[in-house]
């Protein structure tokens, strides 16, 4: 399930003539993200609001956005008070409910979770949808801080990474920043587009919030556009750098 999907049914009544094309733009942003939770949907669409009209989304404001202007009286209007107590509740009332049940936690590396991440990386492997990914060994994972999202005592997915100081990173950030990199984010294919990769994240990220000043992860996945959605939209990431290629077709003689 993709997030935009709650948007599918639109509310029988509106608050101004600028929610209807809001609500269009939201769920066009939506088109690629995972199903996320209702506090993260929340920040979410606050966010938009806040993108698009310059001014925080307030439960008693108006607000005129231009691109949002199709004619007619409140042209462009957006309802700050019909969206927190109709809207927002209402795409909130949509989410699935498993998402909110998993469970995530910080664990030490022992036999039993070095089972689990190999198998798992070695499902990640088989799915090939990675350039150049190959299914972990145990010096692939140790030294890392490793987060794990659990359902009913089955994990469902991870996040490992550790702490690091920058080092020609100059365009970004000052030189020996201290950060924390993301070296994998997985979830098993029968538990995506749950909002349980956004849940690793969140908690990895306020877990090591005194120790790091940046979180970074890089990616080679073959399918970028909902990569960079979940990355950019969802976690608020900010992009740097792309490397990009293209095969030359040769001219037959």
């Amino acid at each position: 399930m993709k997030l935009s999907e709650i948007f599918e049914d639109k509310p029988d009544t509106w608050g101004l003539r600028g929610d209807p094309y809001f609500w269009a733009y939201l769920k066009e942003k939506a088109e690629y993200m995972d199903v996320i939770s209702a506090g993260e949907l929340d920040r979410w669409i606050r966010k938009e609001h806040l993108i698009v009209s310059g001014k925080e989304m307030t439960d008693t404001g108006m607000v005129r956005v231009e691109q949002f202007a199709h004619g007619g009286m409140s042209s462009g209007g957006v309802d700050g008070s019909w969206w927190t107590e109709t809207g927002i509740p209402l795409l909130k009332s949509r989410l699935p409910e498993r998402a909110v049940d998993v469970k995530v936690y910080e664990t030490e590396l022992n036999d039993k979770t070095l089972d689990v991440l190999i198998k798992m990386s070695k499902d990640w492997e088989a799915e090939d949808s990675c350039y150049g990914y190959r299914a972990n060994e145990r010096s692939d994972i140790e030294g890392n801080r490793i987060f794990l999202a659990e359902d009913n005592k089955e994990i469902v997915g991870y996040l490992f990474g550790k702490a690091y100081r920058s080092k020609n990173m100059y365009s970004v950030m000052p030189e020996d920043t201290p950060c924390f990199e993301v070296e994998e984010l997985y979830v098993v294919s029968k538990r995506r587009s749950a909002g349980i990769g956004s849940k690793l994240f969140s908690y990895a990220e306020d877990a090591v919030r005194n120790e790091a000043e940046y979180i970074t992860v890089a990616t080679a996945t073959k399918n970028w556009k909902a990569i960079f959605r979940f990355y950019l939209d969802e976690l608020d990431m900010t992009f740097w750098s792309a490397r990009m290629f293209k095969k030359i077709q040769r001219e037959e003689n």
